[in-house]
């Protein structure tokens, strides 16, 4: 993770103006739901009905389990297959997670796209066509992500794999090679390169966040409530109208796929 490149100081969204009176939502959660200002935009018709303001902070999920330890957040948003939370829920840090939106790995395209995925209905199809450009595809070997990469490719063609081809390391390798890669489409779109990326509704390329409300914490009431919005039709709409500055055409959250916890993978995300 680069702290440079993400968004981990203090971050105070006021539904009204500075000063307003009004209940606070002390929020902890991973970069990507700061990234762009997601979590605000999509919040604030719930906090505007509510007269109520949003504190954010955006740190490494290890900060944000420290945070619901140390009684500094009412509401947690991190990634499911996240390791500590399970201890969280056992020890009665926090309520049961609920899964709210999901993350999608992006496949993202040299210049050109010599293998026209852009359009291509599924992964599987751009994968095809991939092979049938005779163009090739960098494995991006980050954890968690190598093993879908690889049943997606299946046999033949141009499978390239090298050491250095972790995170933003495989986009810059992919980039000098005229190469396909996958990575995180929120990662991706911070770090100014100018690949392009294509995302589908697949869930193995969904990675699912969970949101929970801190126990016992001032405004556990209320992060239950902003929860059960985010679950809501219209929660869910204001998710998938989110746009990352830049990609108007690729959408940015998902739906939930079921994830169970494992060792955190490290993504650059996370």
């Amino acid at each position: 993770m680069r702290p440079a490149r993400w968004l981990l100081a203090l971050l105070l969204v006021l539904s009204g103006p500075v000063g307003a009176e009004g209940p606070v939502l002390r929020a902890a959660v991973v970069p990507i739901i700061a990234q762009a200002d997601f979590l605000p935009q999509v919040l604030a018709p719930f906090l505007a009905a509510r007269g109520a303001r949003l504190a954010m902070t955006a740190s490494h999920g290890r900060e944000v389990v420290r945070a619901a330890r140390d009684g500094e957040a009412d509401l947690i948003l991190i990634h499911a297959r996240f390791k500590a939370l399970a201890k969280l829920r056992r020890d009665g840090t926090i309520a049961a997670p609920v899964p709210v939106f999901a993350n999608p790995i992006a496949l993202l395209a040299p210049a050109g796209d010599p293998a026209r995925i852009a359009d291509a209905p599924d992964p599987a199809t751009a994968m095809a066509r991939i092979k049938a450009a005779r163009a090739c595809l960098l494995e991006n070997a980050l954890a968690g992500l190598t093993e879908v990469q690889r049943e997606l490719w299946g046999e033949g063609g141009c499978y390239l794999q090298q050491a250095d081809a972790v995170g933003l390391g495989a986009v810059l390798a992919a980039q000098r090679q005229a190469a396909y890669t996958w990575w995180g489409l929120h990662p991706y779109a911070n770090s100014a390169q100018s690949m392009s990326p294509r995302v589908w509704s697949t869930p193995a390329l969904h990675r699912t966040l969970v949101a929970a409300p801190v126990t016992g914490a001032p405004g556990a009431a209320l992060a239950a409530a902003a929860v059960a919005w985010l679950n809501s039709p219209d929660g869910q709409r204001a998710v998938a109208a989110f746009r990352l500055p830049g990609y108007p055409a690729v959408q940015a959250f998902w739906p939930p796929v079921a994830e169970s916890a494992a060792d955190e993978p490290g993504d650059a995300d996370e």
